[in-house]
């Protein structure tokens, strides 16, 4: 007998797949990632794959950028279309099964645990639109859920499956002790969605462009951002490393403007949305309320991407001033 499971590498996916190892059954993961996931997510899943000797297949999720602006099942938190999300991936681990052999799917899921609670009904939910029905099985809240074809079945032991619900991992703790499961050093399955900074971000930068390009949705991560009402949108890096990301995202973004210091000590930054001369002239006092050793009718500021290649900068602001002028916070 082999199942399939959502893996992510937390304890939860961990303990899930243990459970079905020890009744016998074979367990292939699946782990989904996204513009949006930890950065050490495919590493950590990876590593706790190993420790459990299950195979792991990494599949991108294109489509959960689609889900963002428009929600079918809603938000759970912030800017996190958890349910389209999980509905997504369970449908395309369910088209999977006859192929792999497999005659059921598996995930860590625990009631009242994930943003909007994750009610039974929201678990049936995910279920139903993922085209899965009864054959999803989550082992650890499986007794306060109906009874699925696996347990019906008698494929699962359903005296073995847990009871578990709420935030508190009081129980994954103390199984994890026992079984010698640990999470991978670092490891989050987080998603940015559910970050406030970073869903207040994307919020904003929806009214600019409400089909965005999949790199926009990078620049969001890093430095700091304004606003040019709805019409513009400045990301100004807040250290080289992050003026690097910038320059890297640019040359993936027609239409975007790179703004970077020609012969003074300042920030990279980069514009996008709706760009004319007037944005221009406040990015670059935007970027000069930055920077350091500006001189007045000497210091240059490089554009990448604009018809002009050059600002020169007529006046050298005062320090600690923040005078945005267009731009807002």
């Amino acid at each position: 007998m082999r199942c399939l499971a959502l893996f992510t590498g937390g304890l939860d996916s961990q303990i899930a797949v243990r459970l079905m190892q020890r009744q016998g059954i074979e367990v292939v993961g699946f782990c989904y990632y996204s513009l949006f996931s930890h950065p050490l997510l495919i590493s950590g899943a990876s590593e706790a794959a190993r420790r459990l000797q299950i195979e792991l297949r990494f599949e991108p999720n294109y489509s959960l950028p689609s889900s963002i602006i428009w929600p079918r099942l809603g938000f759970a938190e912030g800017m996190a279309p958890c349910l389209d999300c999980r509905s997504q991936m369970v449908a395309r681990m369910r088209e999977k099964l006859a192929y792999l052999g497999a005659a059921f799917l598996i995930s860590g899921e625990v009631v009242g645990q994930r943003p909007s609670s994750l009610r039974s009904c929201d678990l049936e939910t995910i279920a139903y639109h993922g085209k899965a029905d009864d054959l999803l099985l989550r082992p650890l809240s499986a007794k306060l859920l109906p009874p699925t074809k696996p347990e019906v079945e008698g494929w699962v032991d359903r005296n073995l499956l847990f009871d578990w619900h709420g935030k508190a991992r009081k129980e994954q703790l103390k199984l994890a002790r026992e079984w010698e499961l640990t999470e991978p050093k670092g490891h989050l399955a987080g998603c940015a969605l559910l970050e406030p900074t970073y869903a207040a971000r994307l919020a904003r930068m929806l009214k600019i462009n409400s089909h965005p390009h999949a790199h926009l949705y990078m620049t969001l991560k890093v430095g700091r951002h304004l606003w040019r009402g709805e019409q513009a949108h400045l990301v100004v890096a807040k250290n080289a490393a992050e003026g690097d990301h910038l320059e890297r995202l640019h040359h993936h973004m027609p239409g975007a403007v790179l703004v970077r210091p020609g012969n003074f000590r300042g920030p990279v930054a980069l514009v996008t949305g709706k760009i004319d001369d007037a944005t221009i002239a406040d990015a670059a006092n935007v970027v000069a309320q930055f920077s350091k050793d500006i001189l007045s009718h000497q210091s240059r500021l490089e554009l990448v991407g604009w018809g002009s290649n050059s600002v020169l900068l007529t006046k050298v602001p005062e320090r600690g001033s923040r005078e945005f002028r267009g731009f807002t916070e």
